[in-house]
């Protein structure tokens, strides 16, 4: 079987059963935010600040979720029959989550233009740096402990500590590239390597750690 004959089922699969209902709860979080915060005609310093504090939890909310469906034992028997490596099951779905991770931000400025809110150059890729780091957490922190509780627990924390901190104290504590908050009039919106090969870095390693989980249970059980 060729590659692509694998993929496309995956991604299919994904698309239509597993990956809706965490866009859905995004796309909620995301229509609760504008329709709380009612944007027009902001400047564009407030504009930064609505996407940077609405748009990271979405990160969170499409990527925690990347290894539950194969917890499902009738999923776990195909897999098995066809021999489908685990690795190319979380890449795909991975993928499917990157892919409207990317499009989410794009999507939430565009209609901030409509409503007649400034910007600036920069604003898409800190958005996307900050969603990856807080999903690529999410999803480790499953693969650690399997527990999602704890996967959401822990991001969420993160990024309360970080708001309730500040850039600028954070800053003191050698901590300022880890932090996905706007800080100060000076800030300069921009993609954060840090934020975002981390980001990748934790969803590589979680993807990792379960194929090496789930493959050690399996042997266990043959």
């Amino acid at each position: 079987m060729t590659l692509s004959k694998r993929v496309f089922p995956i991604a299919r699969v994904c698309l239509k059963n597993n990956l809706p209902p965490h866009l859905l709860l995004s796309l909620g979080l995301l229509a609760g935010a504008f329709l709380l915060m009612w944007p027009s005609y902001w400047e564009a310093d407030v504009t930064m600040s609505f996407l940077l504090i609405f748009l990271p939890p979405t990160g969170l909310l499409l990527l925690t979720p990347l290894f539950l469906p194969e917890q499902d034992e009738k999923i776990l028997d195909v897999i098995r029959m066809r021999n489908t490596p685990l690795t190319l099951l979380f890449g795909v779905r991975a993928a499917c989550g990157l892919l409207f991770l990317l499009a989410l931000p794009a999507g939430a400025l565009l209609f901030l233009k409509l409503l007649h809110c400034e910007t600036m150059p920069g604003l898409w890729s800190a958005a996307v740096s900050a969603s990856l780091f807080l999903g690529g957490l999410g999803a480790f922190c499953y693969a650690l402990w399997e527990n999602l509780p704890a996967a959401y627990l822990v991001p969420v924390l993160y990024f309360i500590l970080c708001a309730m901190t500040g850039r600028e104290r954070m800053k003191e504590w050698g901590l300022e590239a880890l932090c996905p908050f706007p800080g100060g009039q000076n800030y300069t919106p921009g993609f954060q390597p840090v934020l975002f090969f981390g980001g990748l870095l934790l969803l590589f390693a979680a993807v990792f750690l379960r194929c090496r989980r789930k493959q050690g249970k399996w042997r266990m059980k043959n």
